[in-house]
């Protein structure tokens, strides 16, 4: 107990952290060993803020011509802690050349080449899981006319690209668990490039699935280009599946958009 409030923790699995149930027990009634009830309590519900990825990158857009130098940091919490803890351990034997996001996430835009990776220790417990890679993306740029086009390397769930296809089943994703993700590139351009009008907010408010994406100038030389989205919970009902897959659908046709620019003569 803390503060009267029960603490979980599954004593059973080496990588679960203290507050976190695995997949499956959120929900669950259980026996809580307090001294003072034999009832049956049933485990709380996830919260979406409680299950987090956030991810920060910087891409050096100077060259467009050639592959673009990356360097990502992830930083995780709940399910997605948990999520990566098993991944790394699974890939421990080829720590070097399996990148750990990739395993579950994907870029919309383009392909990741990992050069090289840390992350946190598996088993320690006591801090939330970040990873730390670089490498160059291949694919995040294009010419045509004379000018370029510039894309963000946003990155979704693997399973999200299943919803998409048509379906009158509900949707099981995340193991059930709600996801929240943060991801924020900031992307260096070549001295005096001629900028063309950056994407327009796009947003969507209603659940199950709220996102935004934003574009900005920072300077002459830099953008930044951040997402946010929110999947209330991970087993939607079939009309809440239907719901996920426009929402969805209008996502990815917002996270596809461009910035075209002209480099100096």
């Amino acid at each position: 107990m803390l503060d009267g409030e029960p603490i979980w923790v599954d004593t059973t699995d080496d990588v679960c952290r203290f507050g976190l149930l695995p997949p499956g027990d959120p929900g669950r009634n259980v026996l809580v060993i307090d001294g003072k009830t034999s009832a049956l309590t049933q485990l709380p519900q996830p919260r979406p803020h409680d299950h987090e990825l956030k991810l920060a990158a910087t891409i050096d857009c100077t060259h467009p011509e050639a592959p673009l130098p990356l360097r990502l940091h992830a930083q995780s919490r709940g399910y997605p802690d948990y999520e990566l803890r098993i991944t790394a351990r699974e890939a421990k034997d080829h720590a070097a050349s399996s990148p750990l996001l990739a395993a579950k996430l994907r870029p919309v835009a383009g392909a990741f080449a990992l050069e090289q990776q840390s992350a946190t220790q598996i088993g320690d417990l006591d801090a939330d899981f970040s990873c730390q890679a670089e490498g160059t993306w291949v694919g995040g740029t294009s010419s045509s006319a004379g000018k370029w086009l510039l894309r963000a390397p946003f990155w979704t769930p693997k399973q999200w690209d299943l919803a998409l296809h048509r379906r009158k089943s509900p949707l099981f994703l995340n193991e059930g668990y709600p996801l929240t993700l943060e991801e924020e590139f900031e992307l260096a351009l070549a001295p005096k490039v001629q900028l063309e009008t950056l994407p327009a907010v796009s947003q969507n408010r209603e659940g199950p699935l709220q996102w935004r994406t934003e574009w900005a100038r920072i300077g002459d030389e830099k953008l930044s280009a951040r997402f946010h989205a929110e999947l209330v919970r991970g087993e939607l009902s079939v009309a809440e599946t239907a719901a996920f897959q426009r929402q969805l659908r209008e996502l990815f046709a917002a996270l596809g958009s461009s910035v075209s620019f002209s480099l100096p003569h």
